[in-house]
């Protein structure tokens, strides 16, 4: 009997050993999903859709990108900080997706403390494509407003909203980046969006001058971008900037305008942007002609080597007669 009871003490041990905790079912009424892309990243998330039948027009969709200190994958932790504005959104629509990603590393493989780089030399993060691909999913389940995507992000999630815009210039109707920094060499792609963004003067951690140089470049090329720069609220202004008190009825006032030609940030052909136009580049077209993957905004304009408008097997055949040998390369 005793060797009975112990064993089955040992197996109760073993078993609080290897179940993993999973995540709460709801916080603030969004459940915990999980995404898988196409290069089979993982992506938790927490997901709210409104009770009822869609809008005549489709639902909003809401996205917003956590910072540095909450990347994980308990689905969790995106929600304990800088969600003021998400909380906001989920009491005051009804119209509205809530999508909150967590991502496993940064939003944008660079440090926070260099407030500015250069996008055409950082890879997109796969949890940045990862999110662009569950708002595809999205837009292929549900009925979905194209012209009402919105996004907001702080700190790191700044970073990575700022890089959004960049890679995918005709997505988004509005976007809210709080402390994070970007590329100001791309404005003339972001002034199709409307902008609030927010900083504080003493912030520690991202520079302001960062956001300070986006925010003059996007204004020189004639974008629609107001900043909010605050004196002595360090880097934790985030509180403060999604608290504001027409913030919600400001974003979701704003619709996306027309879709603008935009000049694609790698050259043509090279659709997996690694600087050079070989095989590898059919292929990825290929993959996306069948729906193994999908192309983020980027690549798809170096895709389209005819440049008619859409990306099919005939450019991957181009790509390849390119390499091959049989066509020119194409211009630089």
């Amino acid at each position: 009997m005793k060797k009975f009871l112990s064993f089955l003490l040992c197996f109760a041990l073993l078993g609080t050993m290897v179940i993993p905790c999973q995540a709460d079912d709801t916080i603030y009424g969004m459940t915990a999903e999980t995404f898988f892309a196409s290069d089979d990243t993982e992506l938790p998330y927490r997901f709210y859709k409104p009770e009822g039948d869609a809008p005549e027009n489709g639902y909003a969709v809401f996205i917003h990108l956590h910072g540095i200190g909450e990347c994980g994958n308990d689905n969790e932790d995106q929600l304990s900080v800088g969600v003021e504005l998400v909380r906001a959104v989920l009491n005051q629509r009804t119209d509205t997706i809530v999508i909150v990603p967590q991502s496993m590393e940064p939003w944008v493989n660079v440090s926070p403390t260099r407030g500015t780089y250069a996008i055409d030399k950082v890879p997109p993060s796969p949890y940045l494509v990862a999110v662009m691909e569950l708002l595809a999913d999205l837009q292929n389940t549900y009925k979905i407003d194209a012209t009402r995507l919105y996004v907001s992000g702080l700190s790191m999630g700044g970073y990575g909203t700022w890089d959004l815009l960049a890679r995918y210039p005709n997505t988004f109707a509005a976007a809210i980046p709080v402390c994070g920094g970007g590329d100001p060499d791309q404005a003339k792609r972001m002034t199709n969006v409307a902008i609030r963004t927010y900083h504080s003067a003493d912030d520690p951690t991202v520079p302001v001058a960062g956001t300070r140089a986006i925010v003059a470049a996007i204004q020189e090329a004639g974008g629609n971008i107001s900043y909010t720069e605050y004196d002595d609220l360090g880097h934790g202004c985030w509180s403060r900037a999604f608290r504001t008190a027409d913030q919600v009825s400001w974003l979701f006032s704003q619709t996306k305008q027309a879709d603008v030609p935009v000049e694609p940030l790698f050259p043509l052909g090279d659709v997996d942007e690694n600087g050079v136009v070989d095989t590898a580049d059919a292929l990825e077209v290929l993959k996306s002609v069948v729906g193994r993957i999908y192309l983020i905004y980027s690549q798809t304009l170096a895709a389209d080597t005819d440049q008619n408008g859409r990306v099919t097997a005939a450019d991957a055949l181009v790509i390849l007669q390119v390499v091959v040998g049989k066509r020119p390369p194409f211009n630089p």
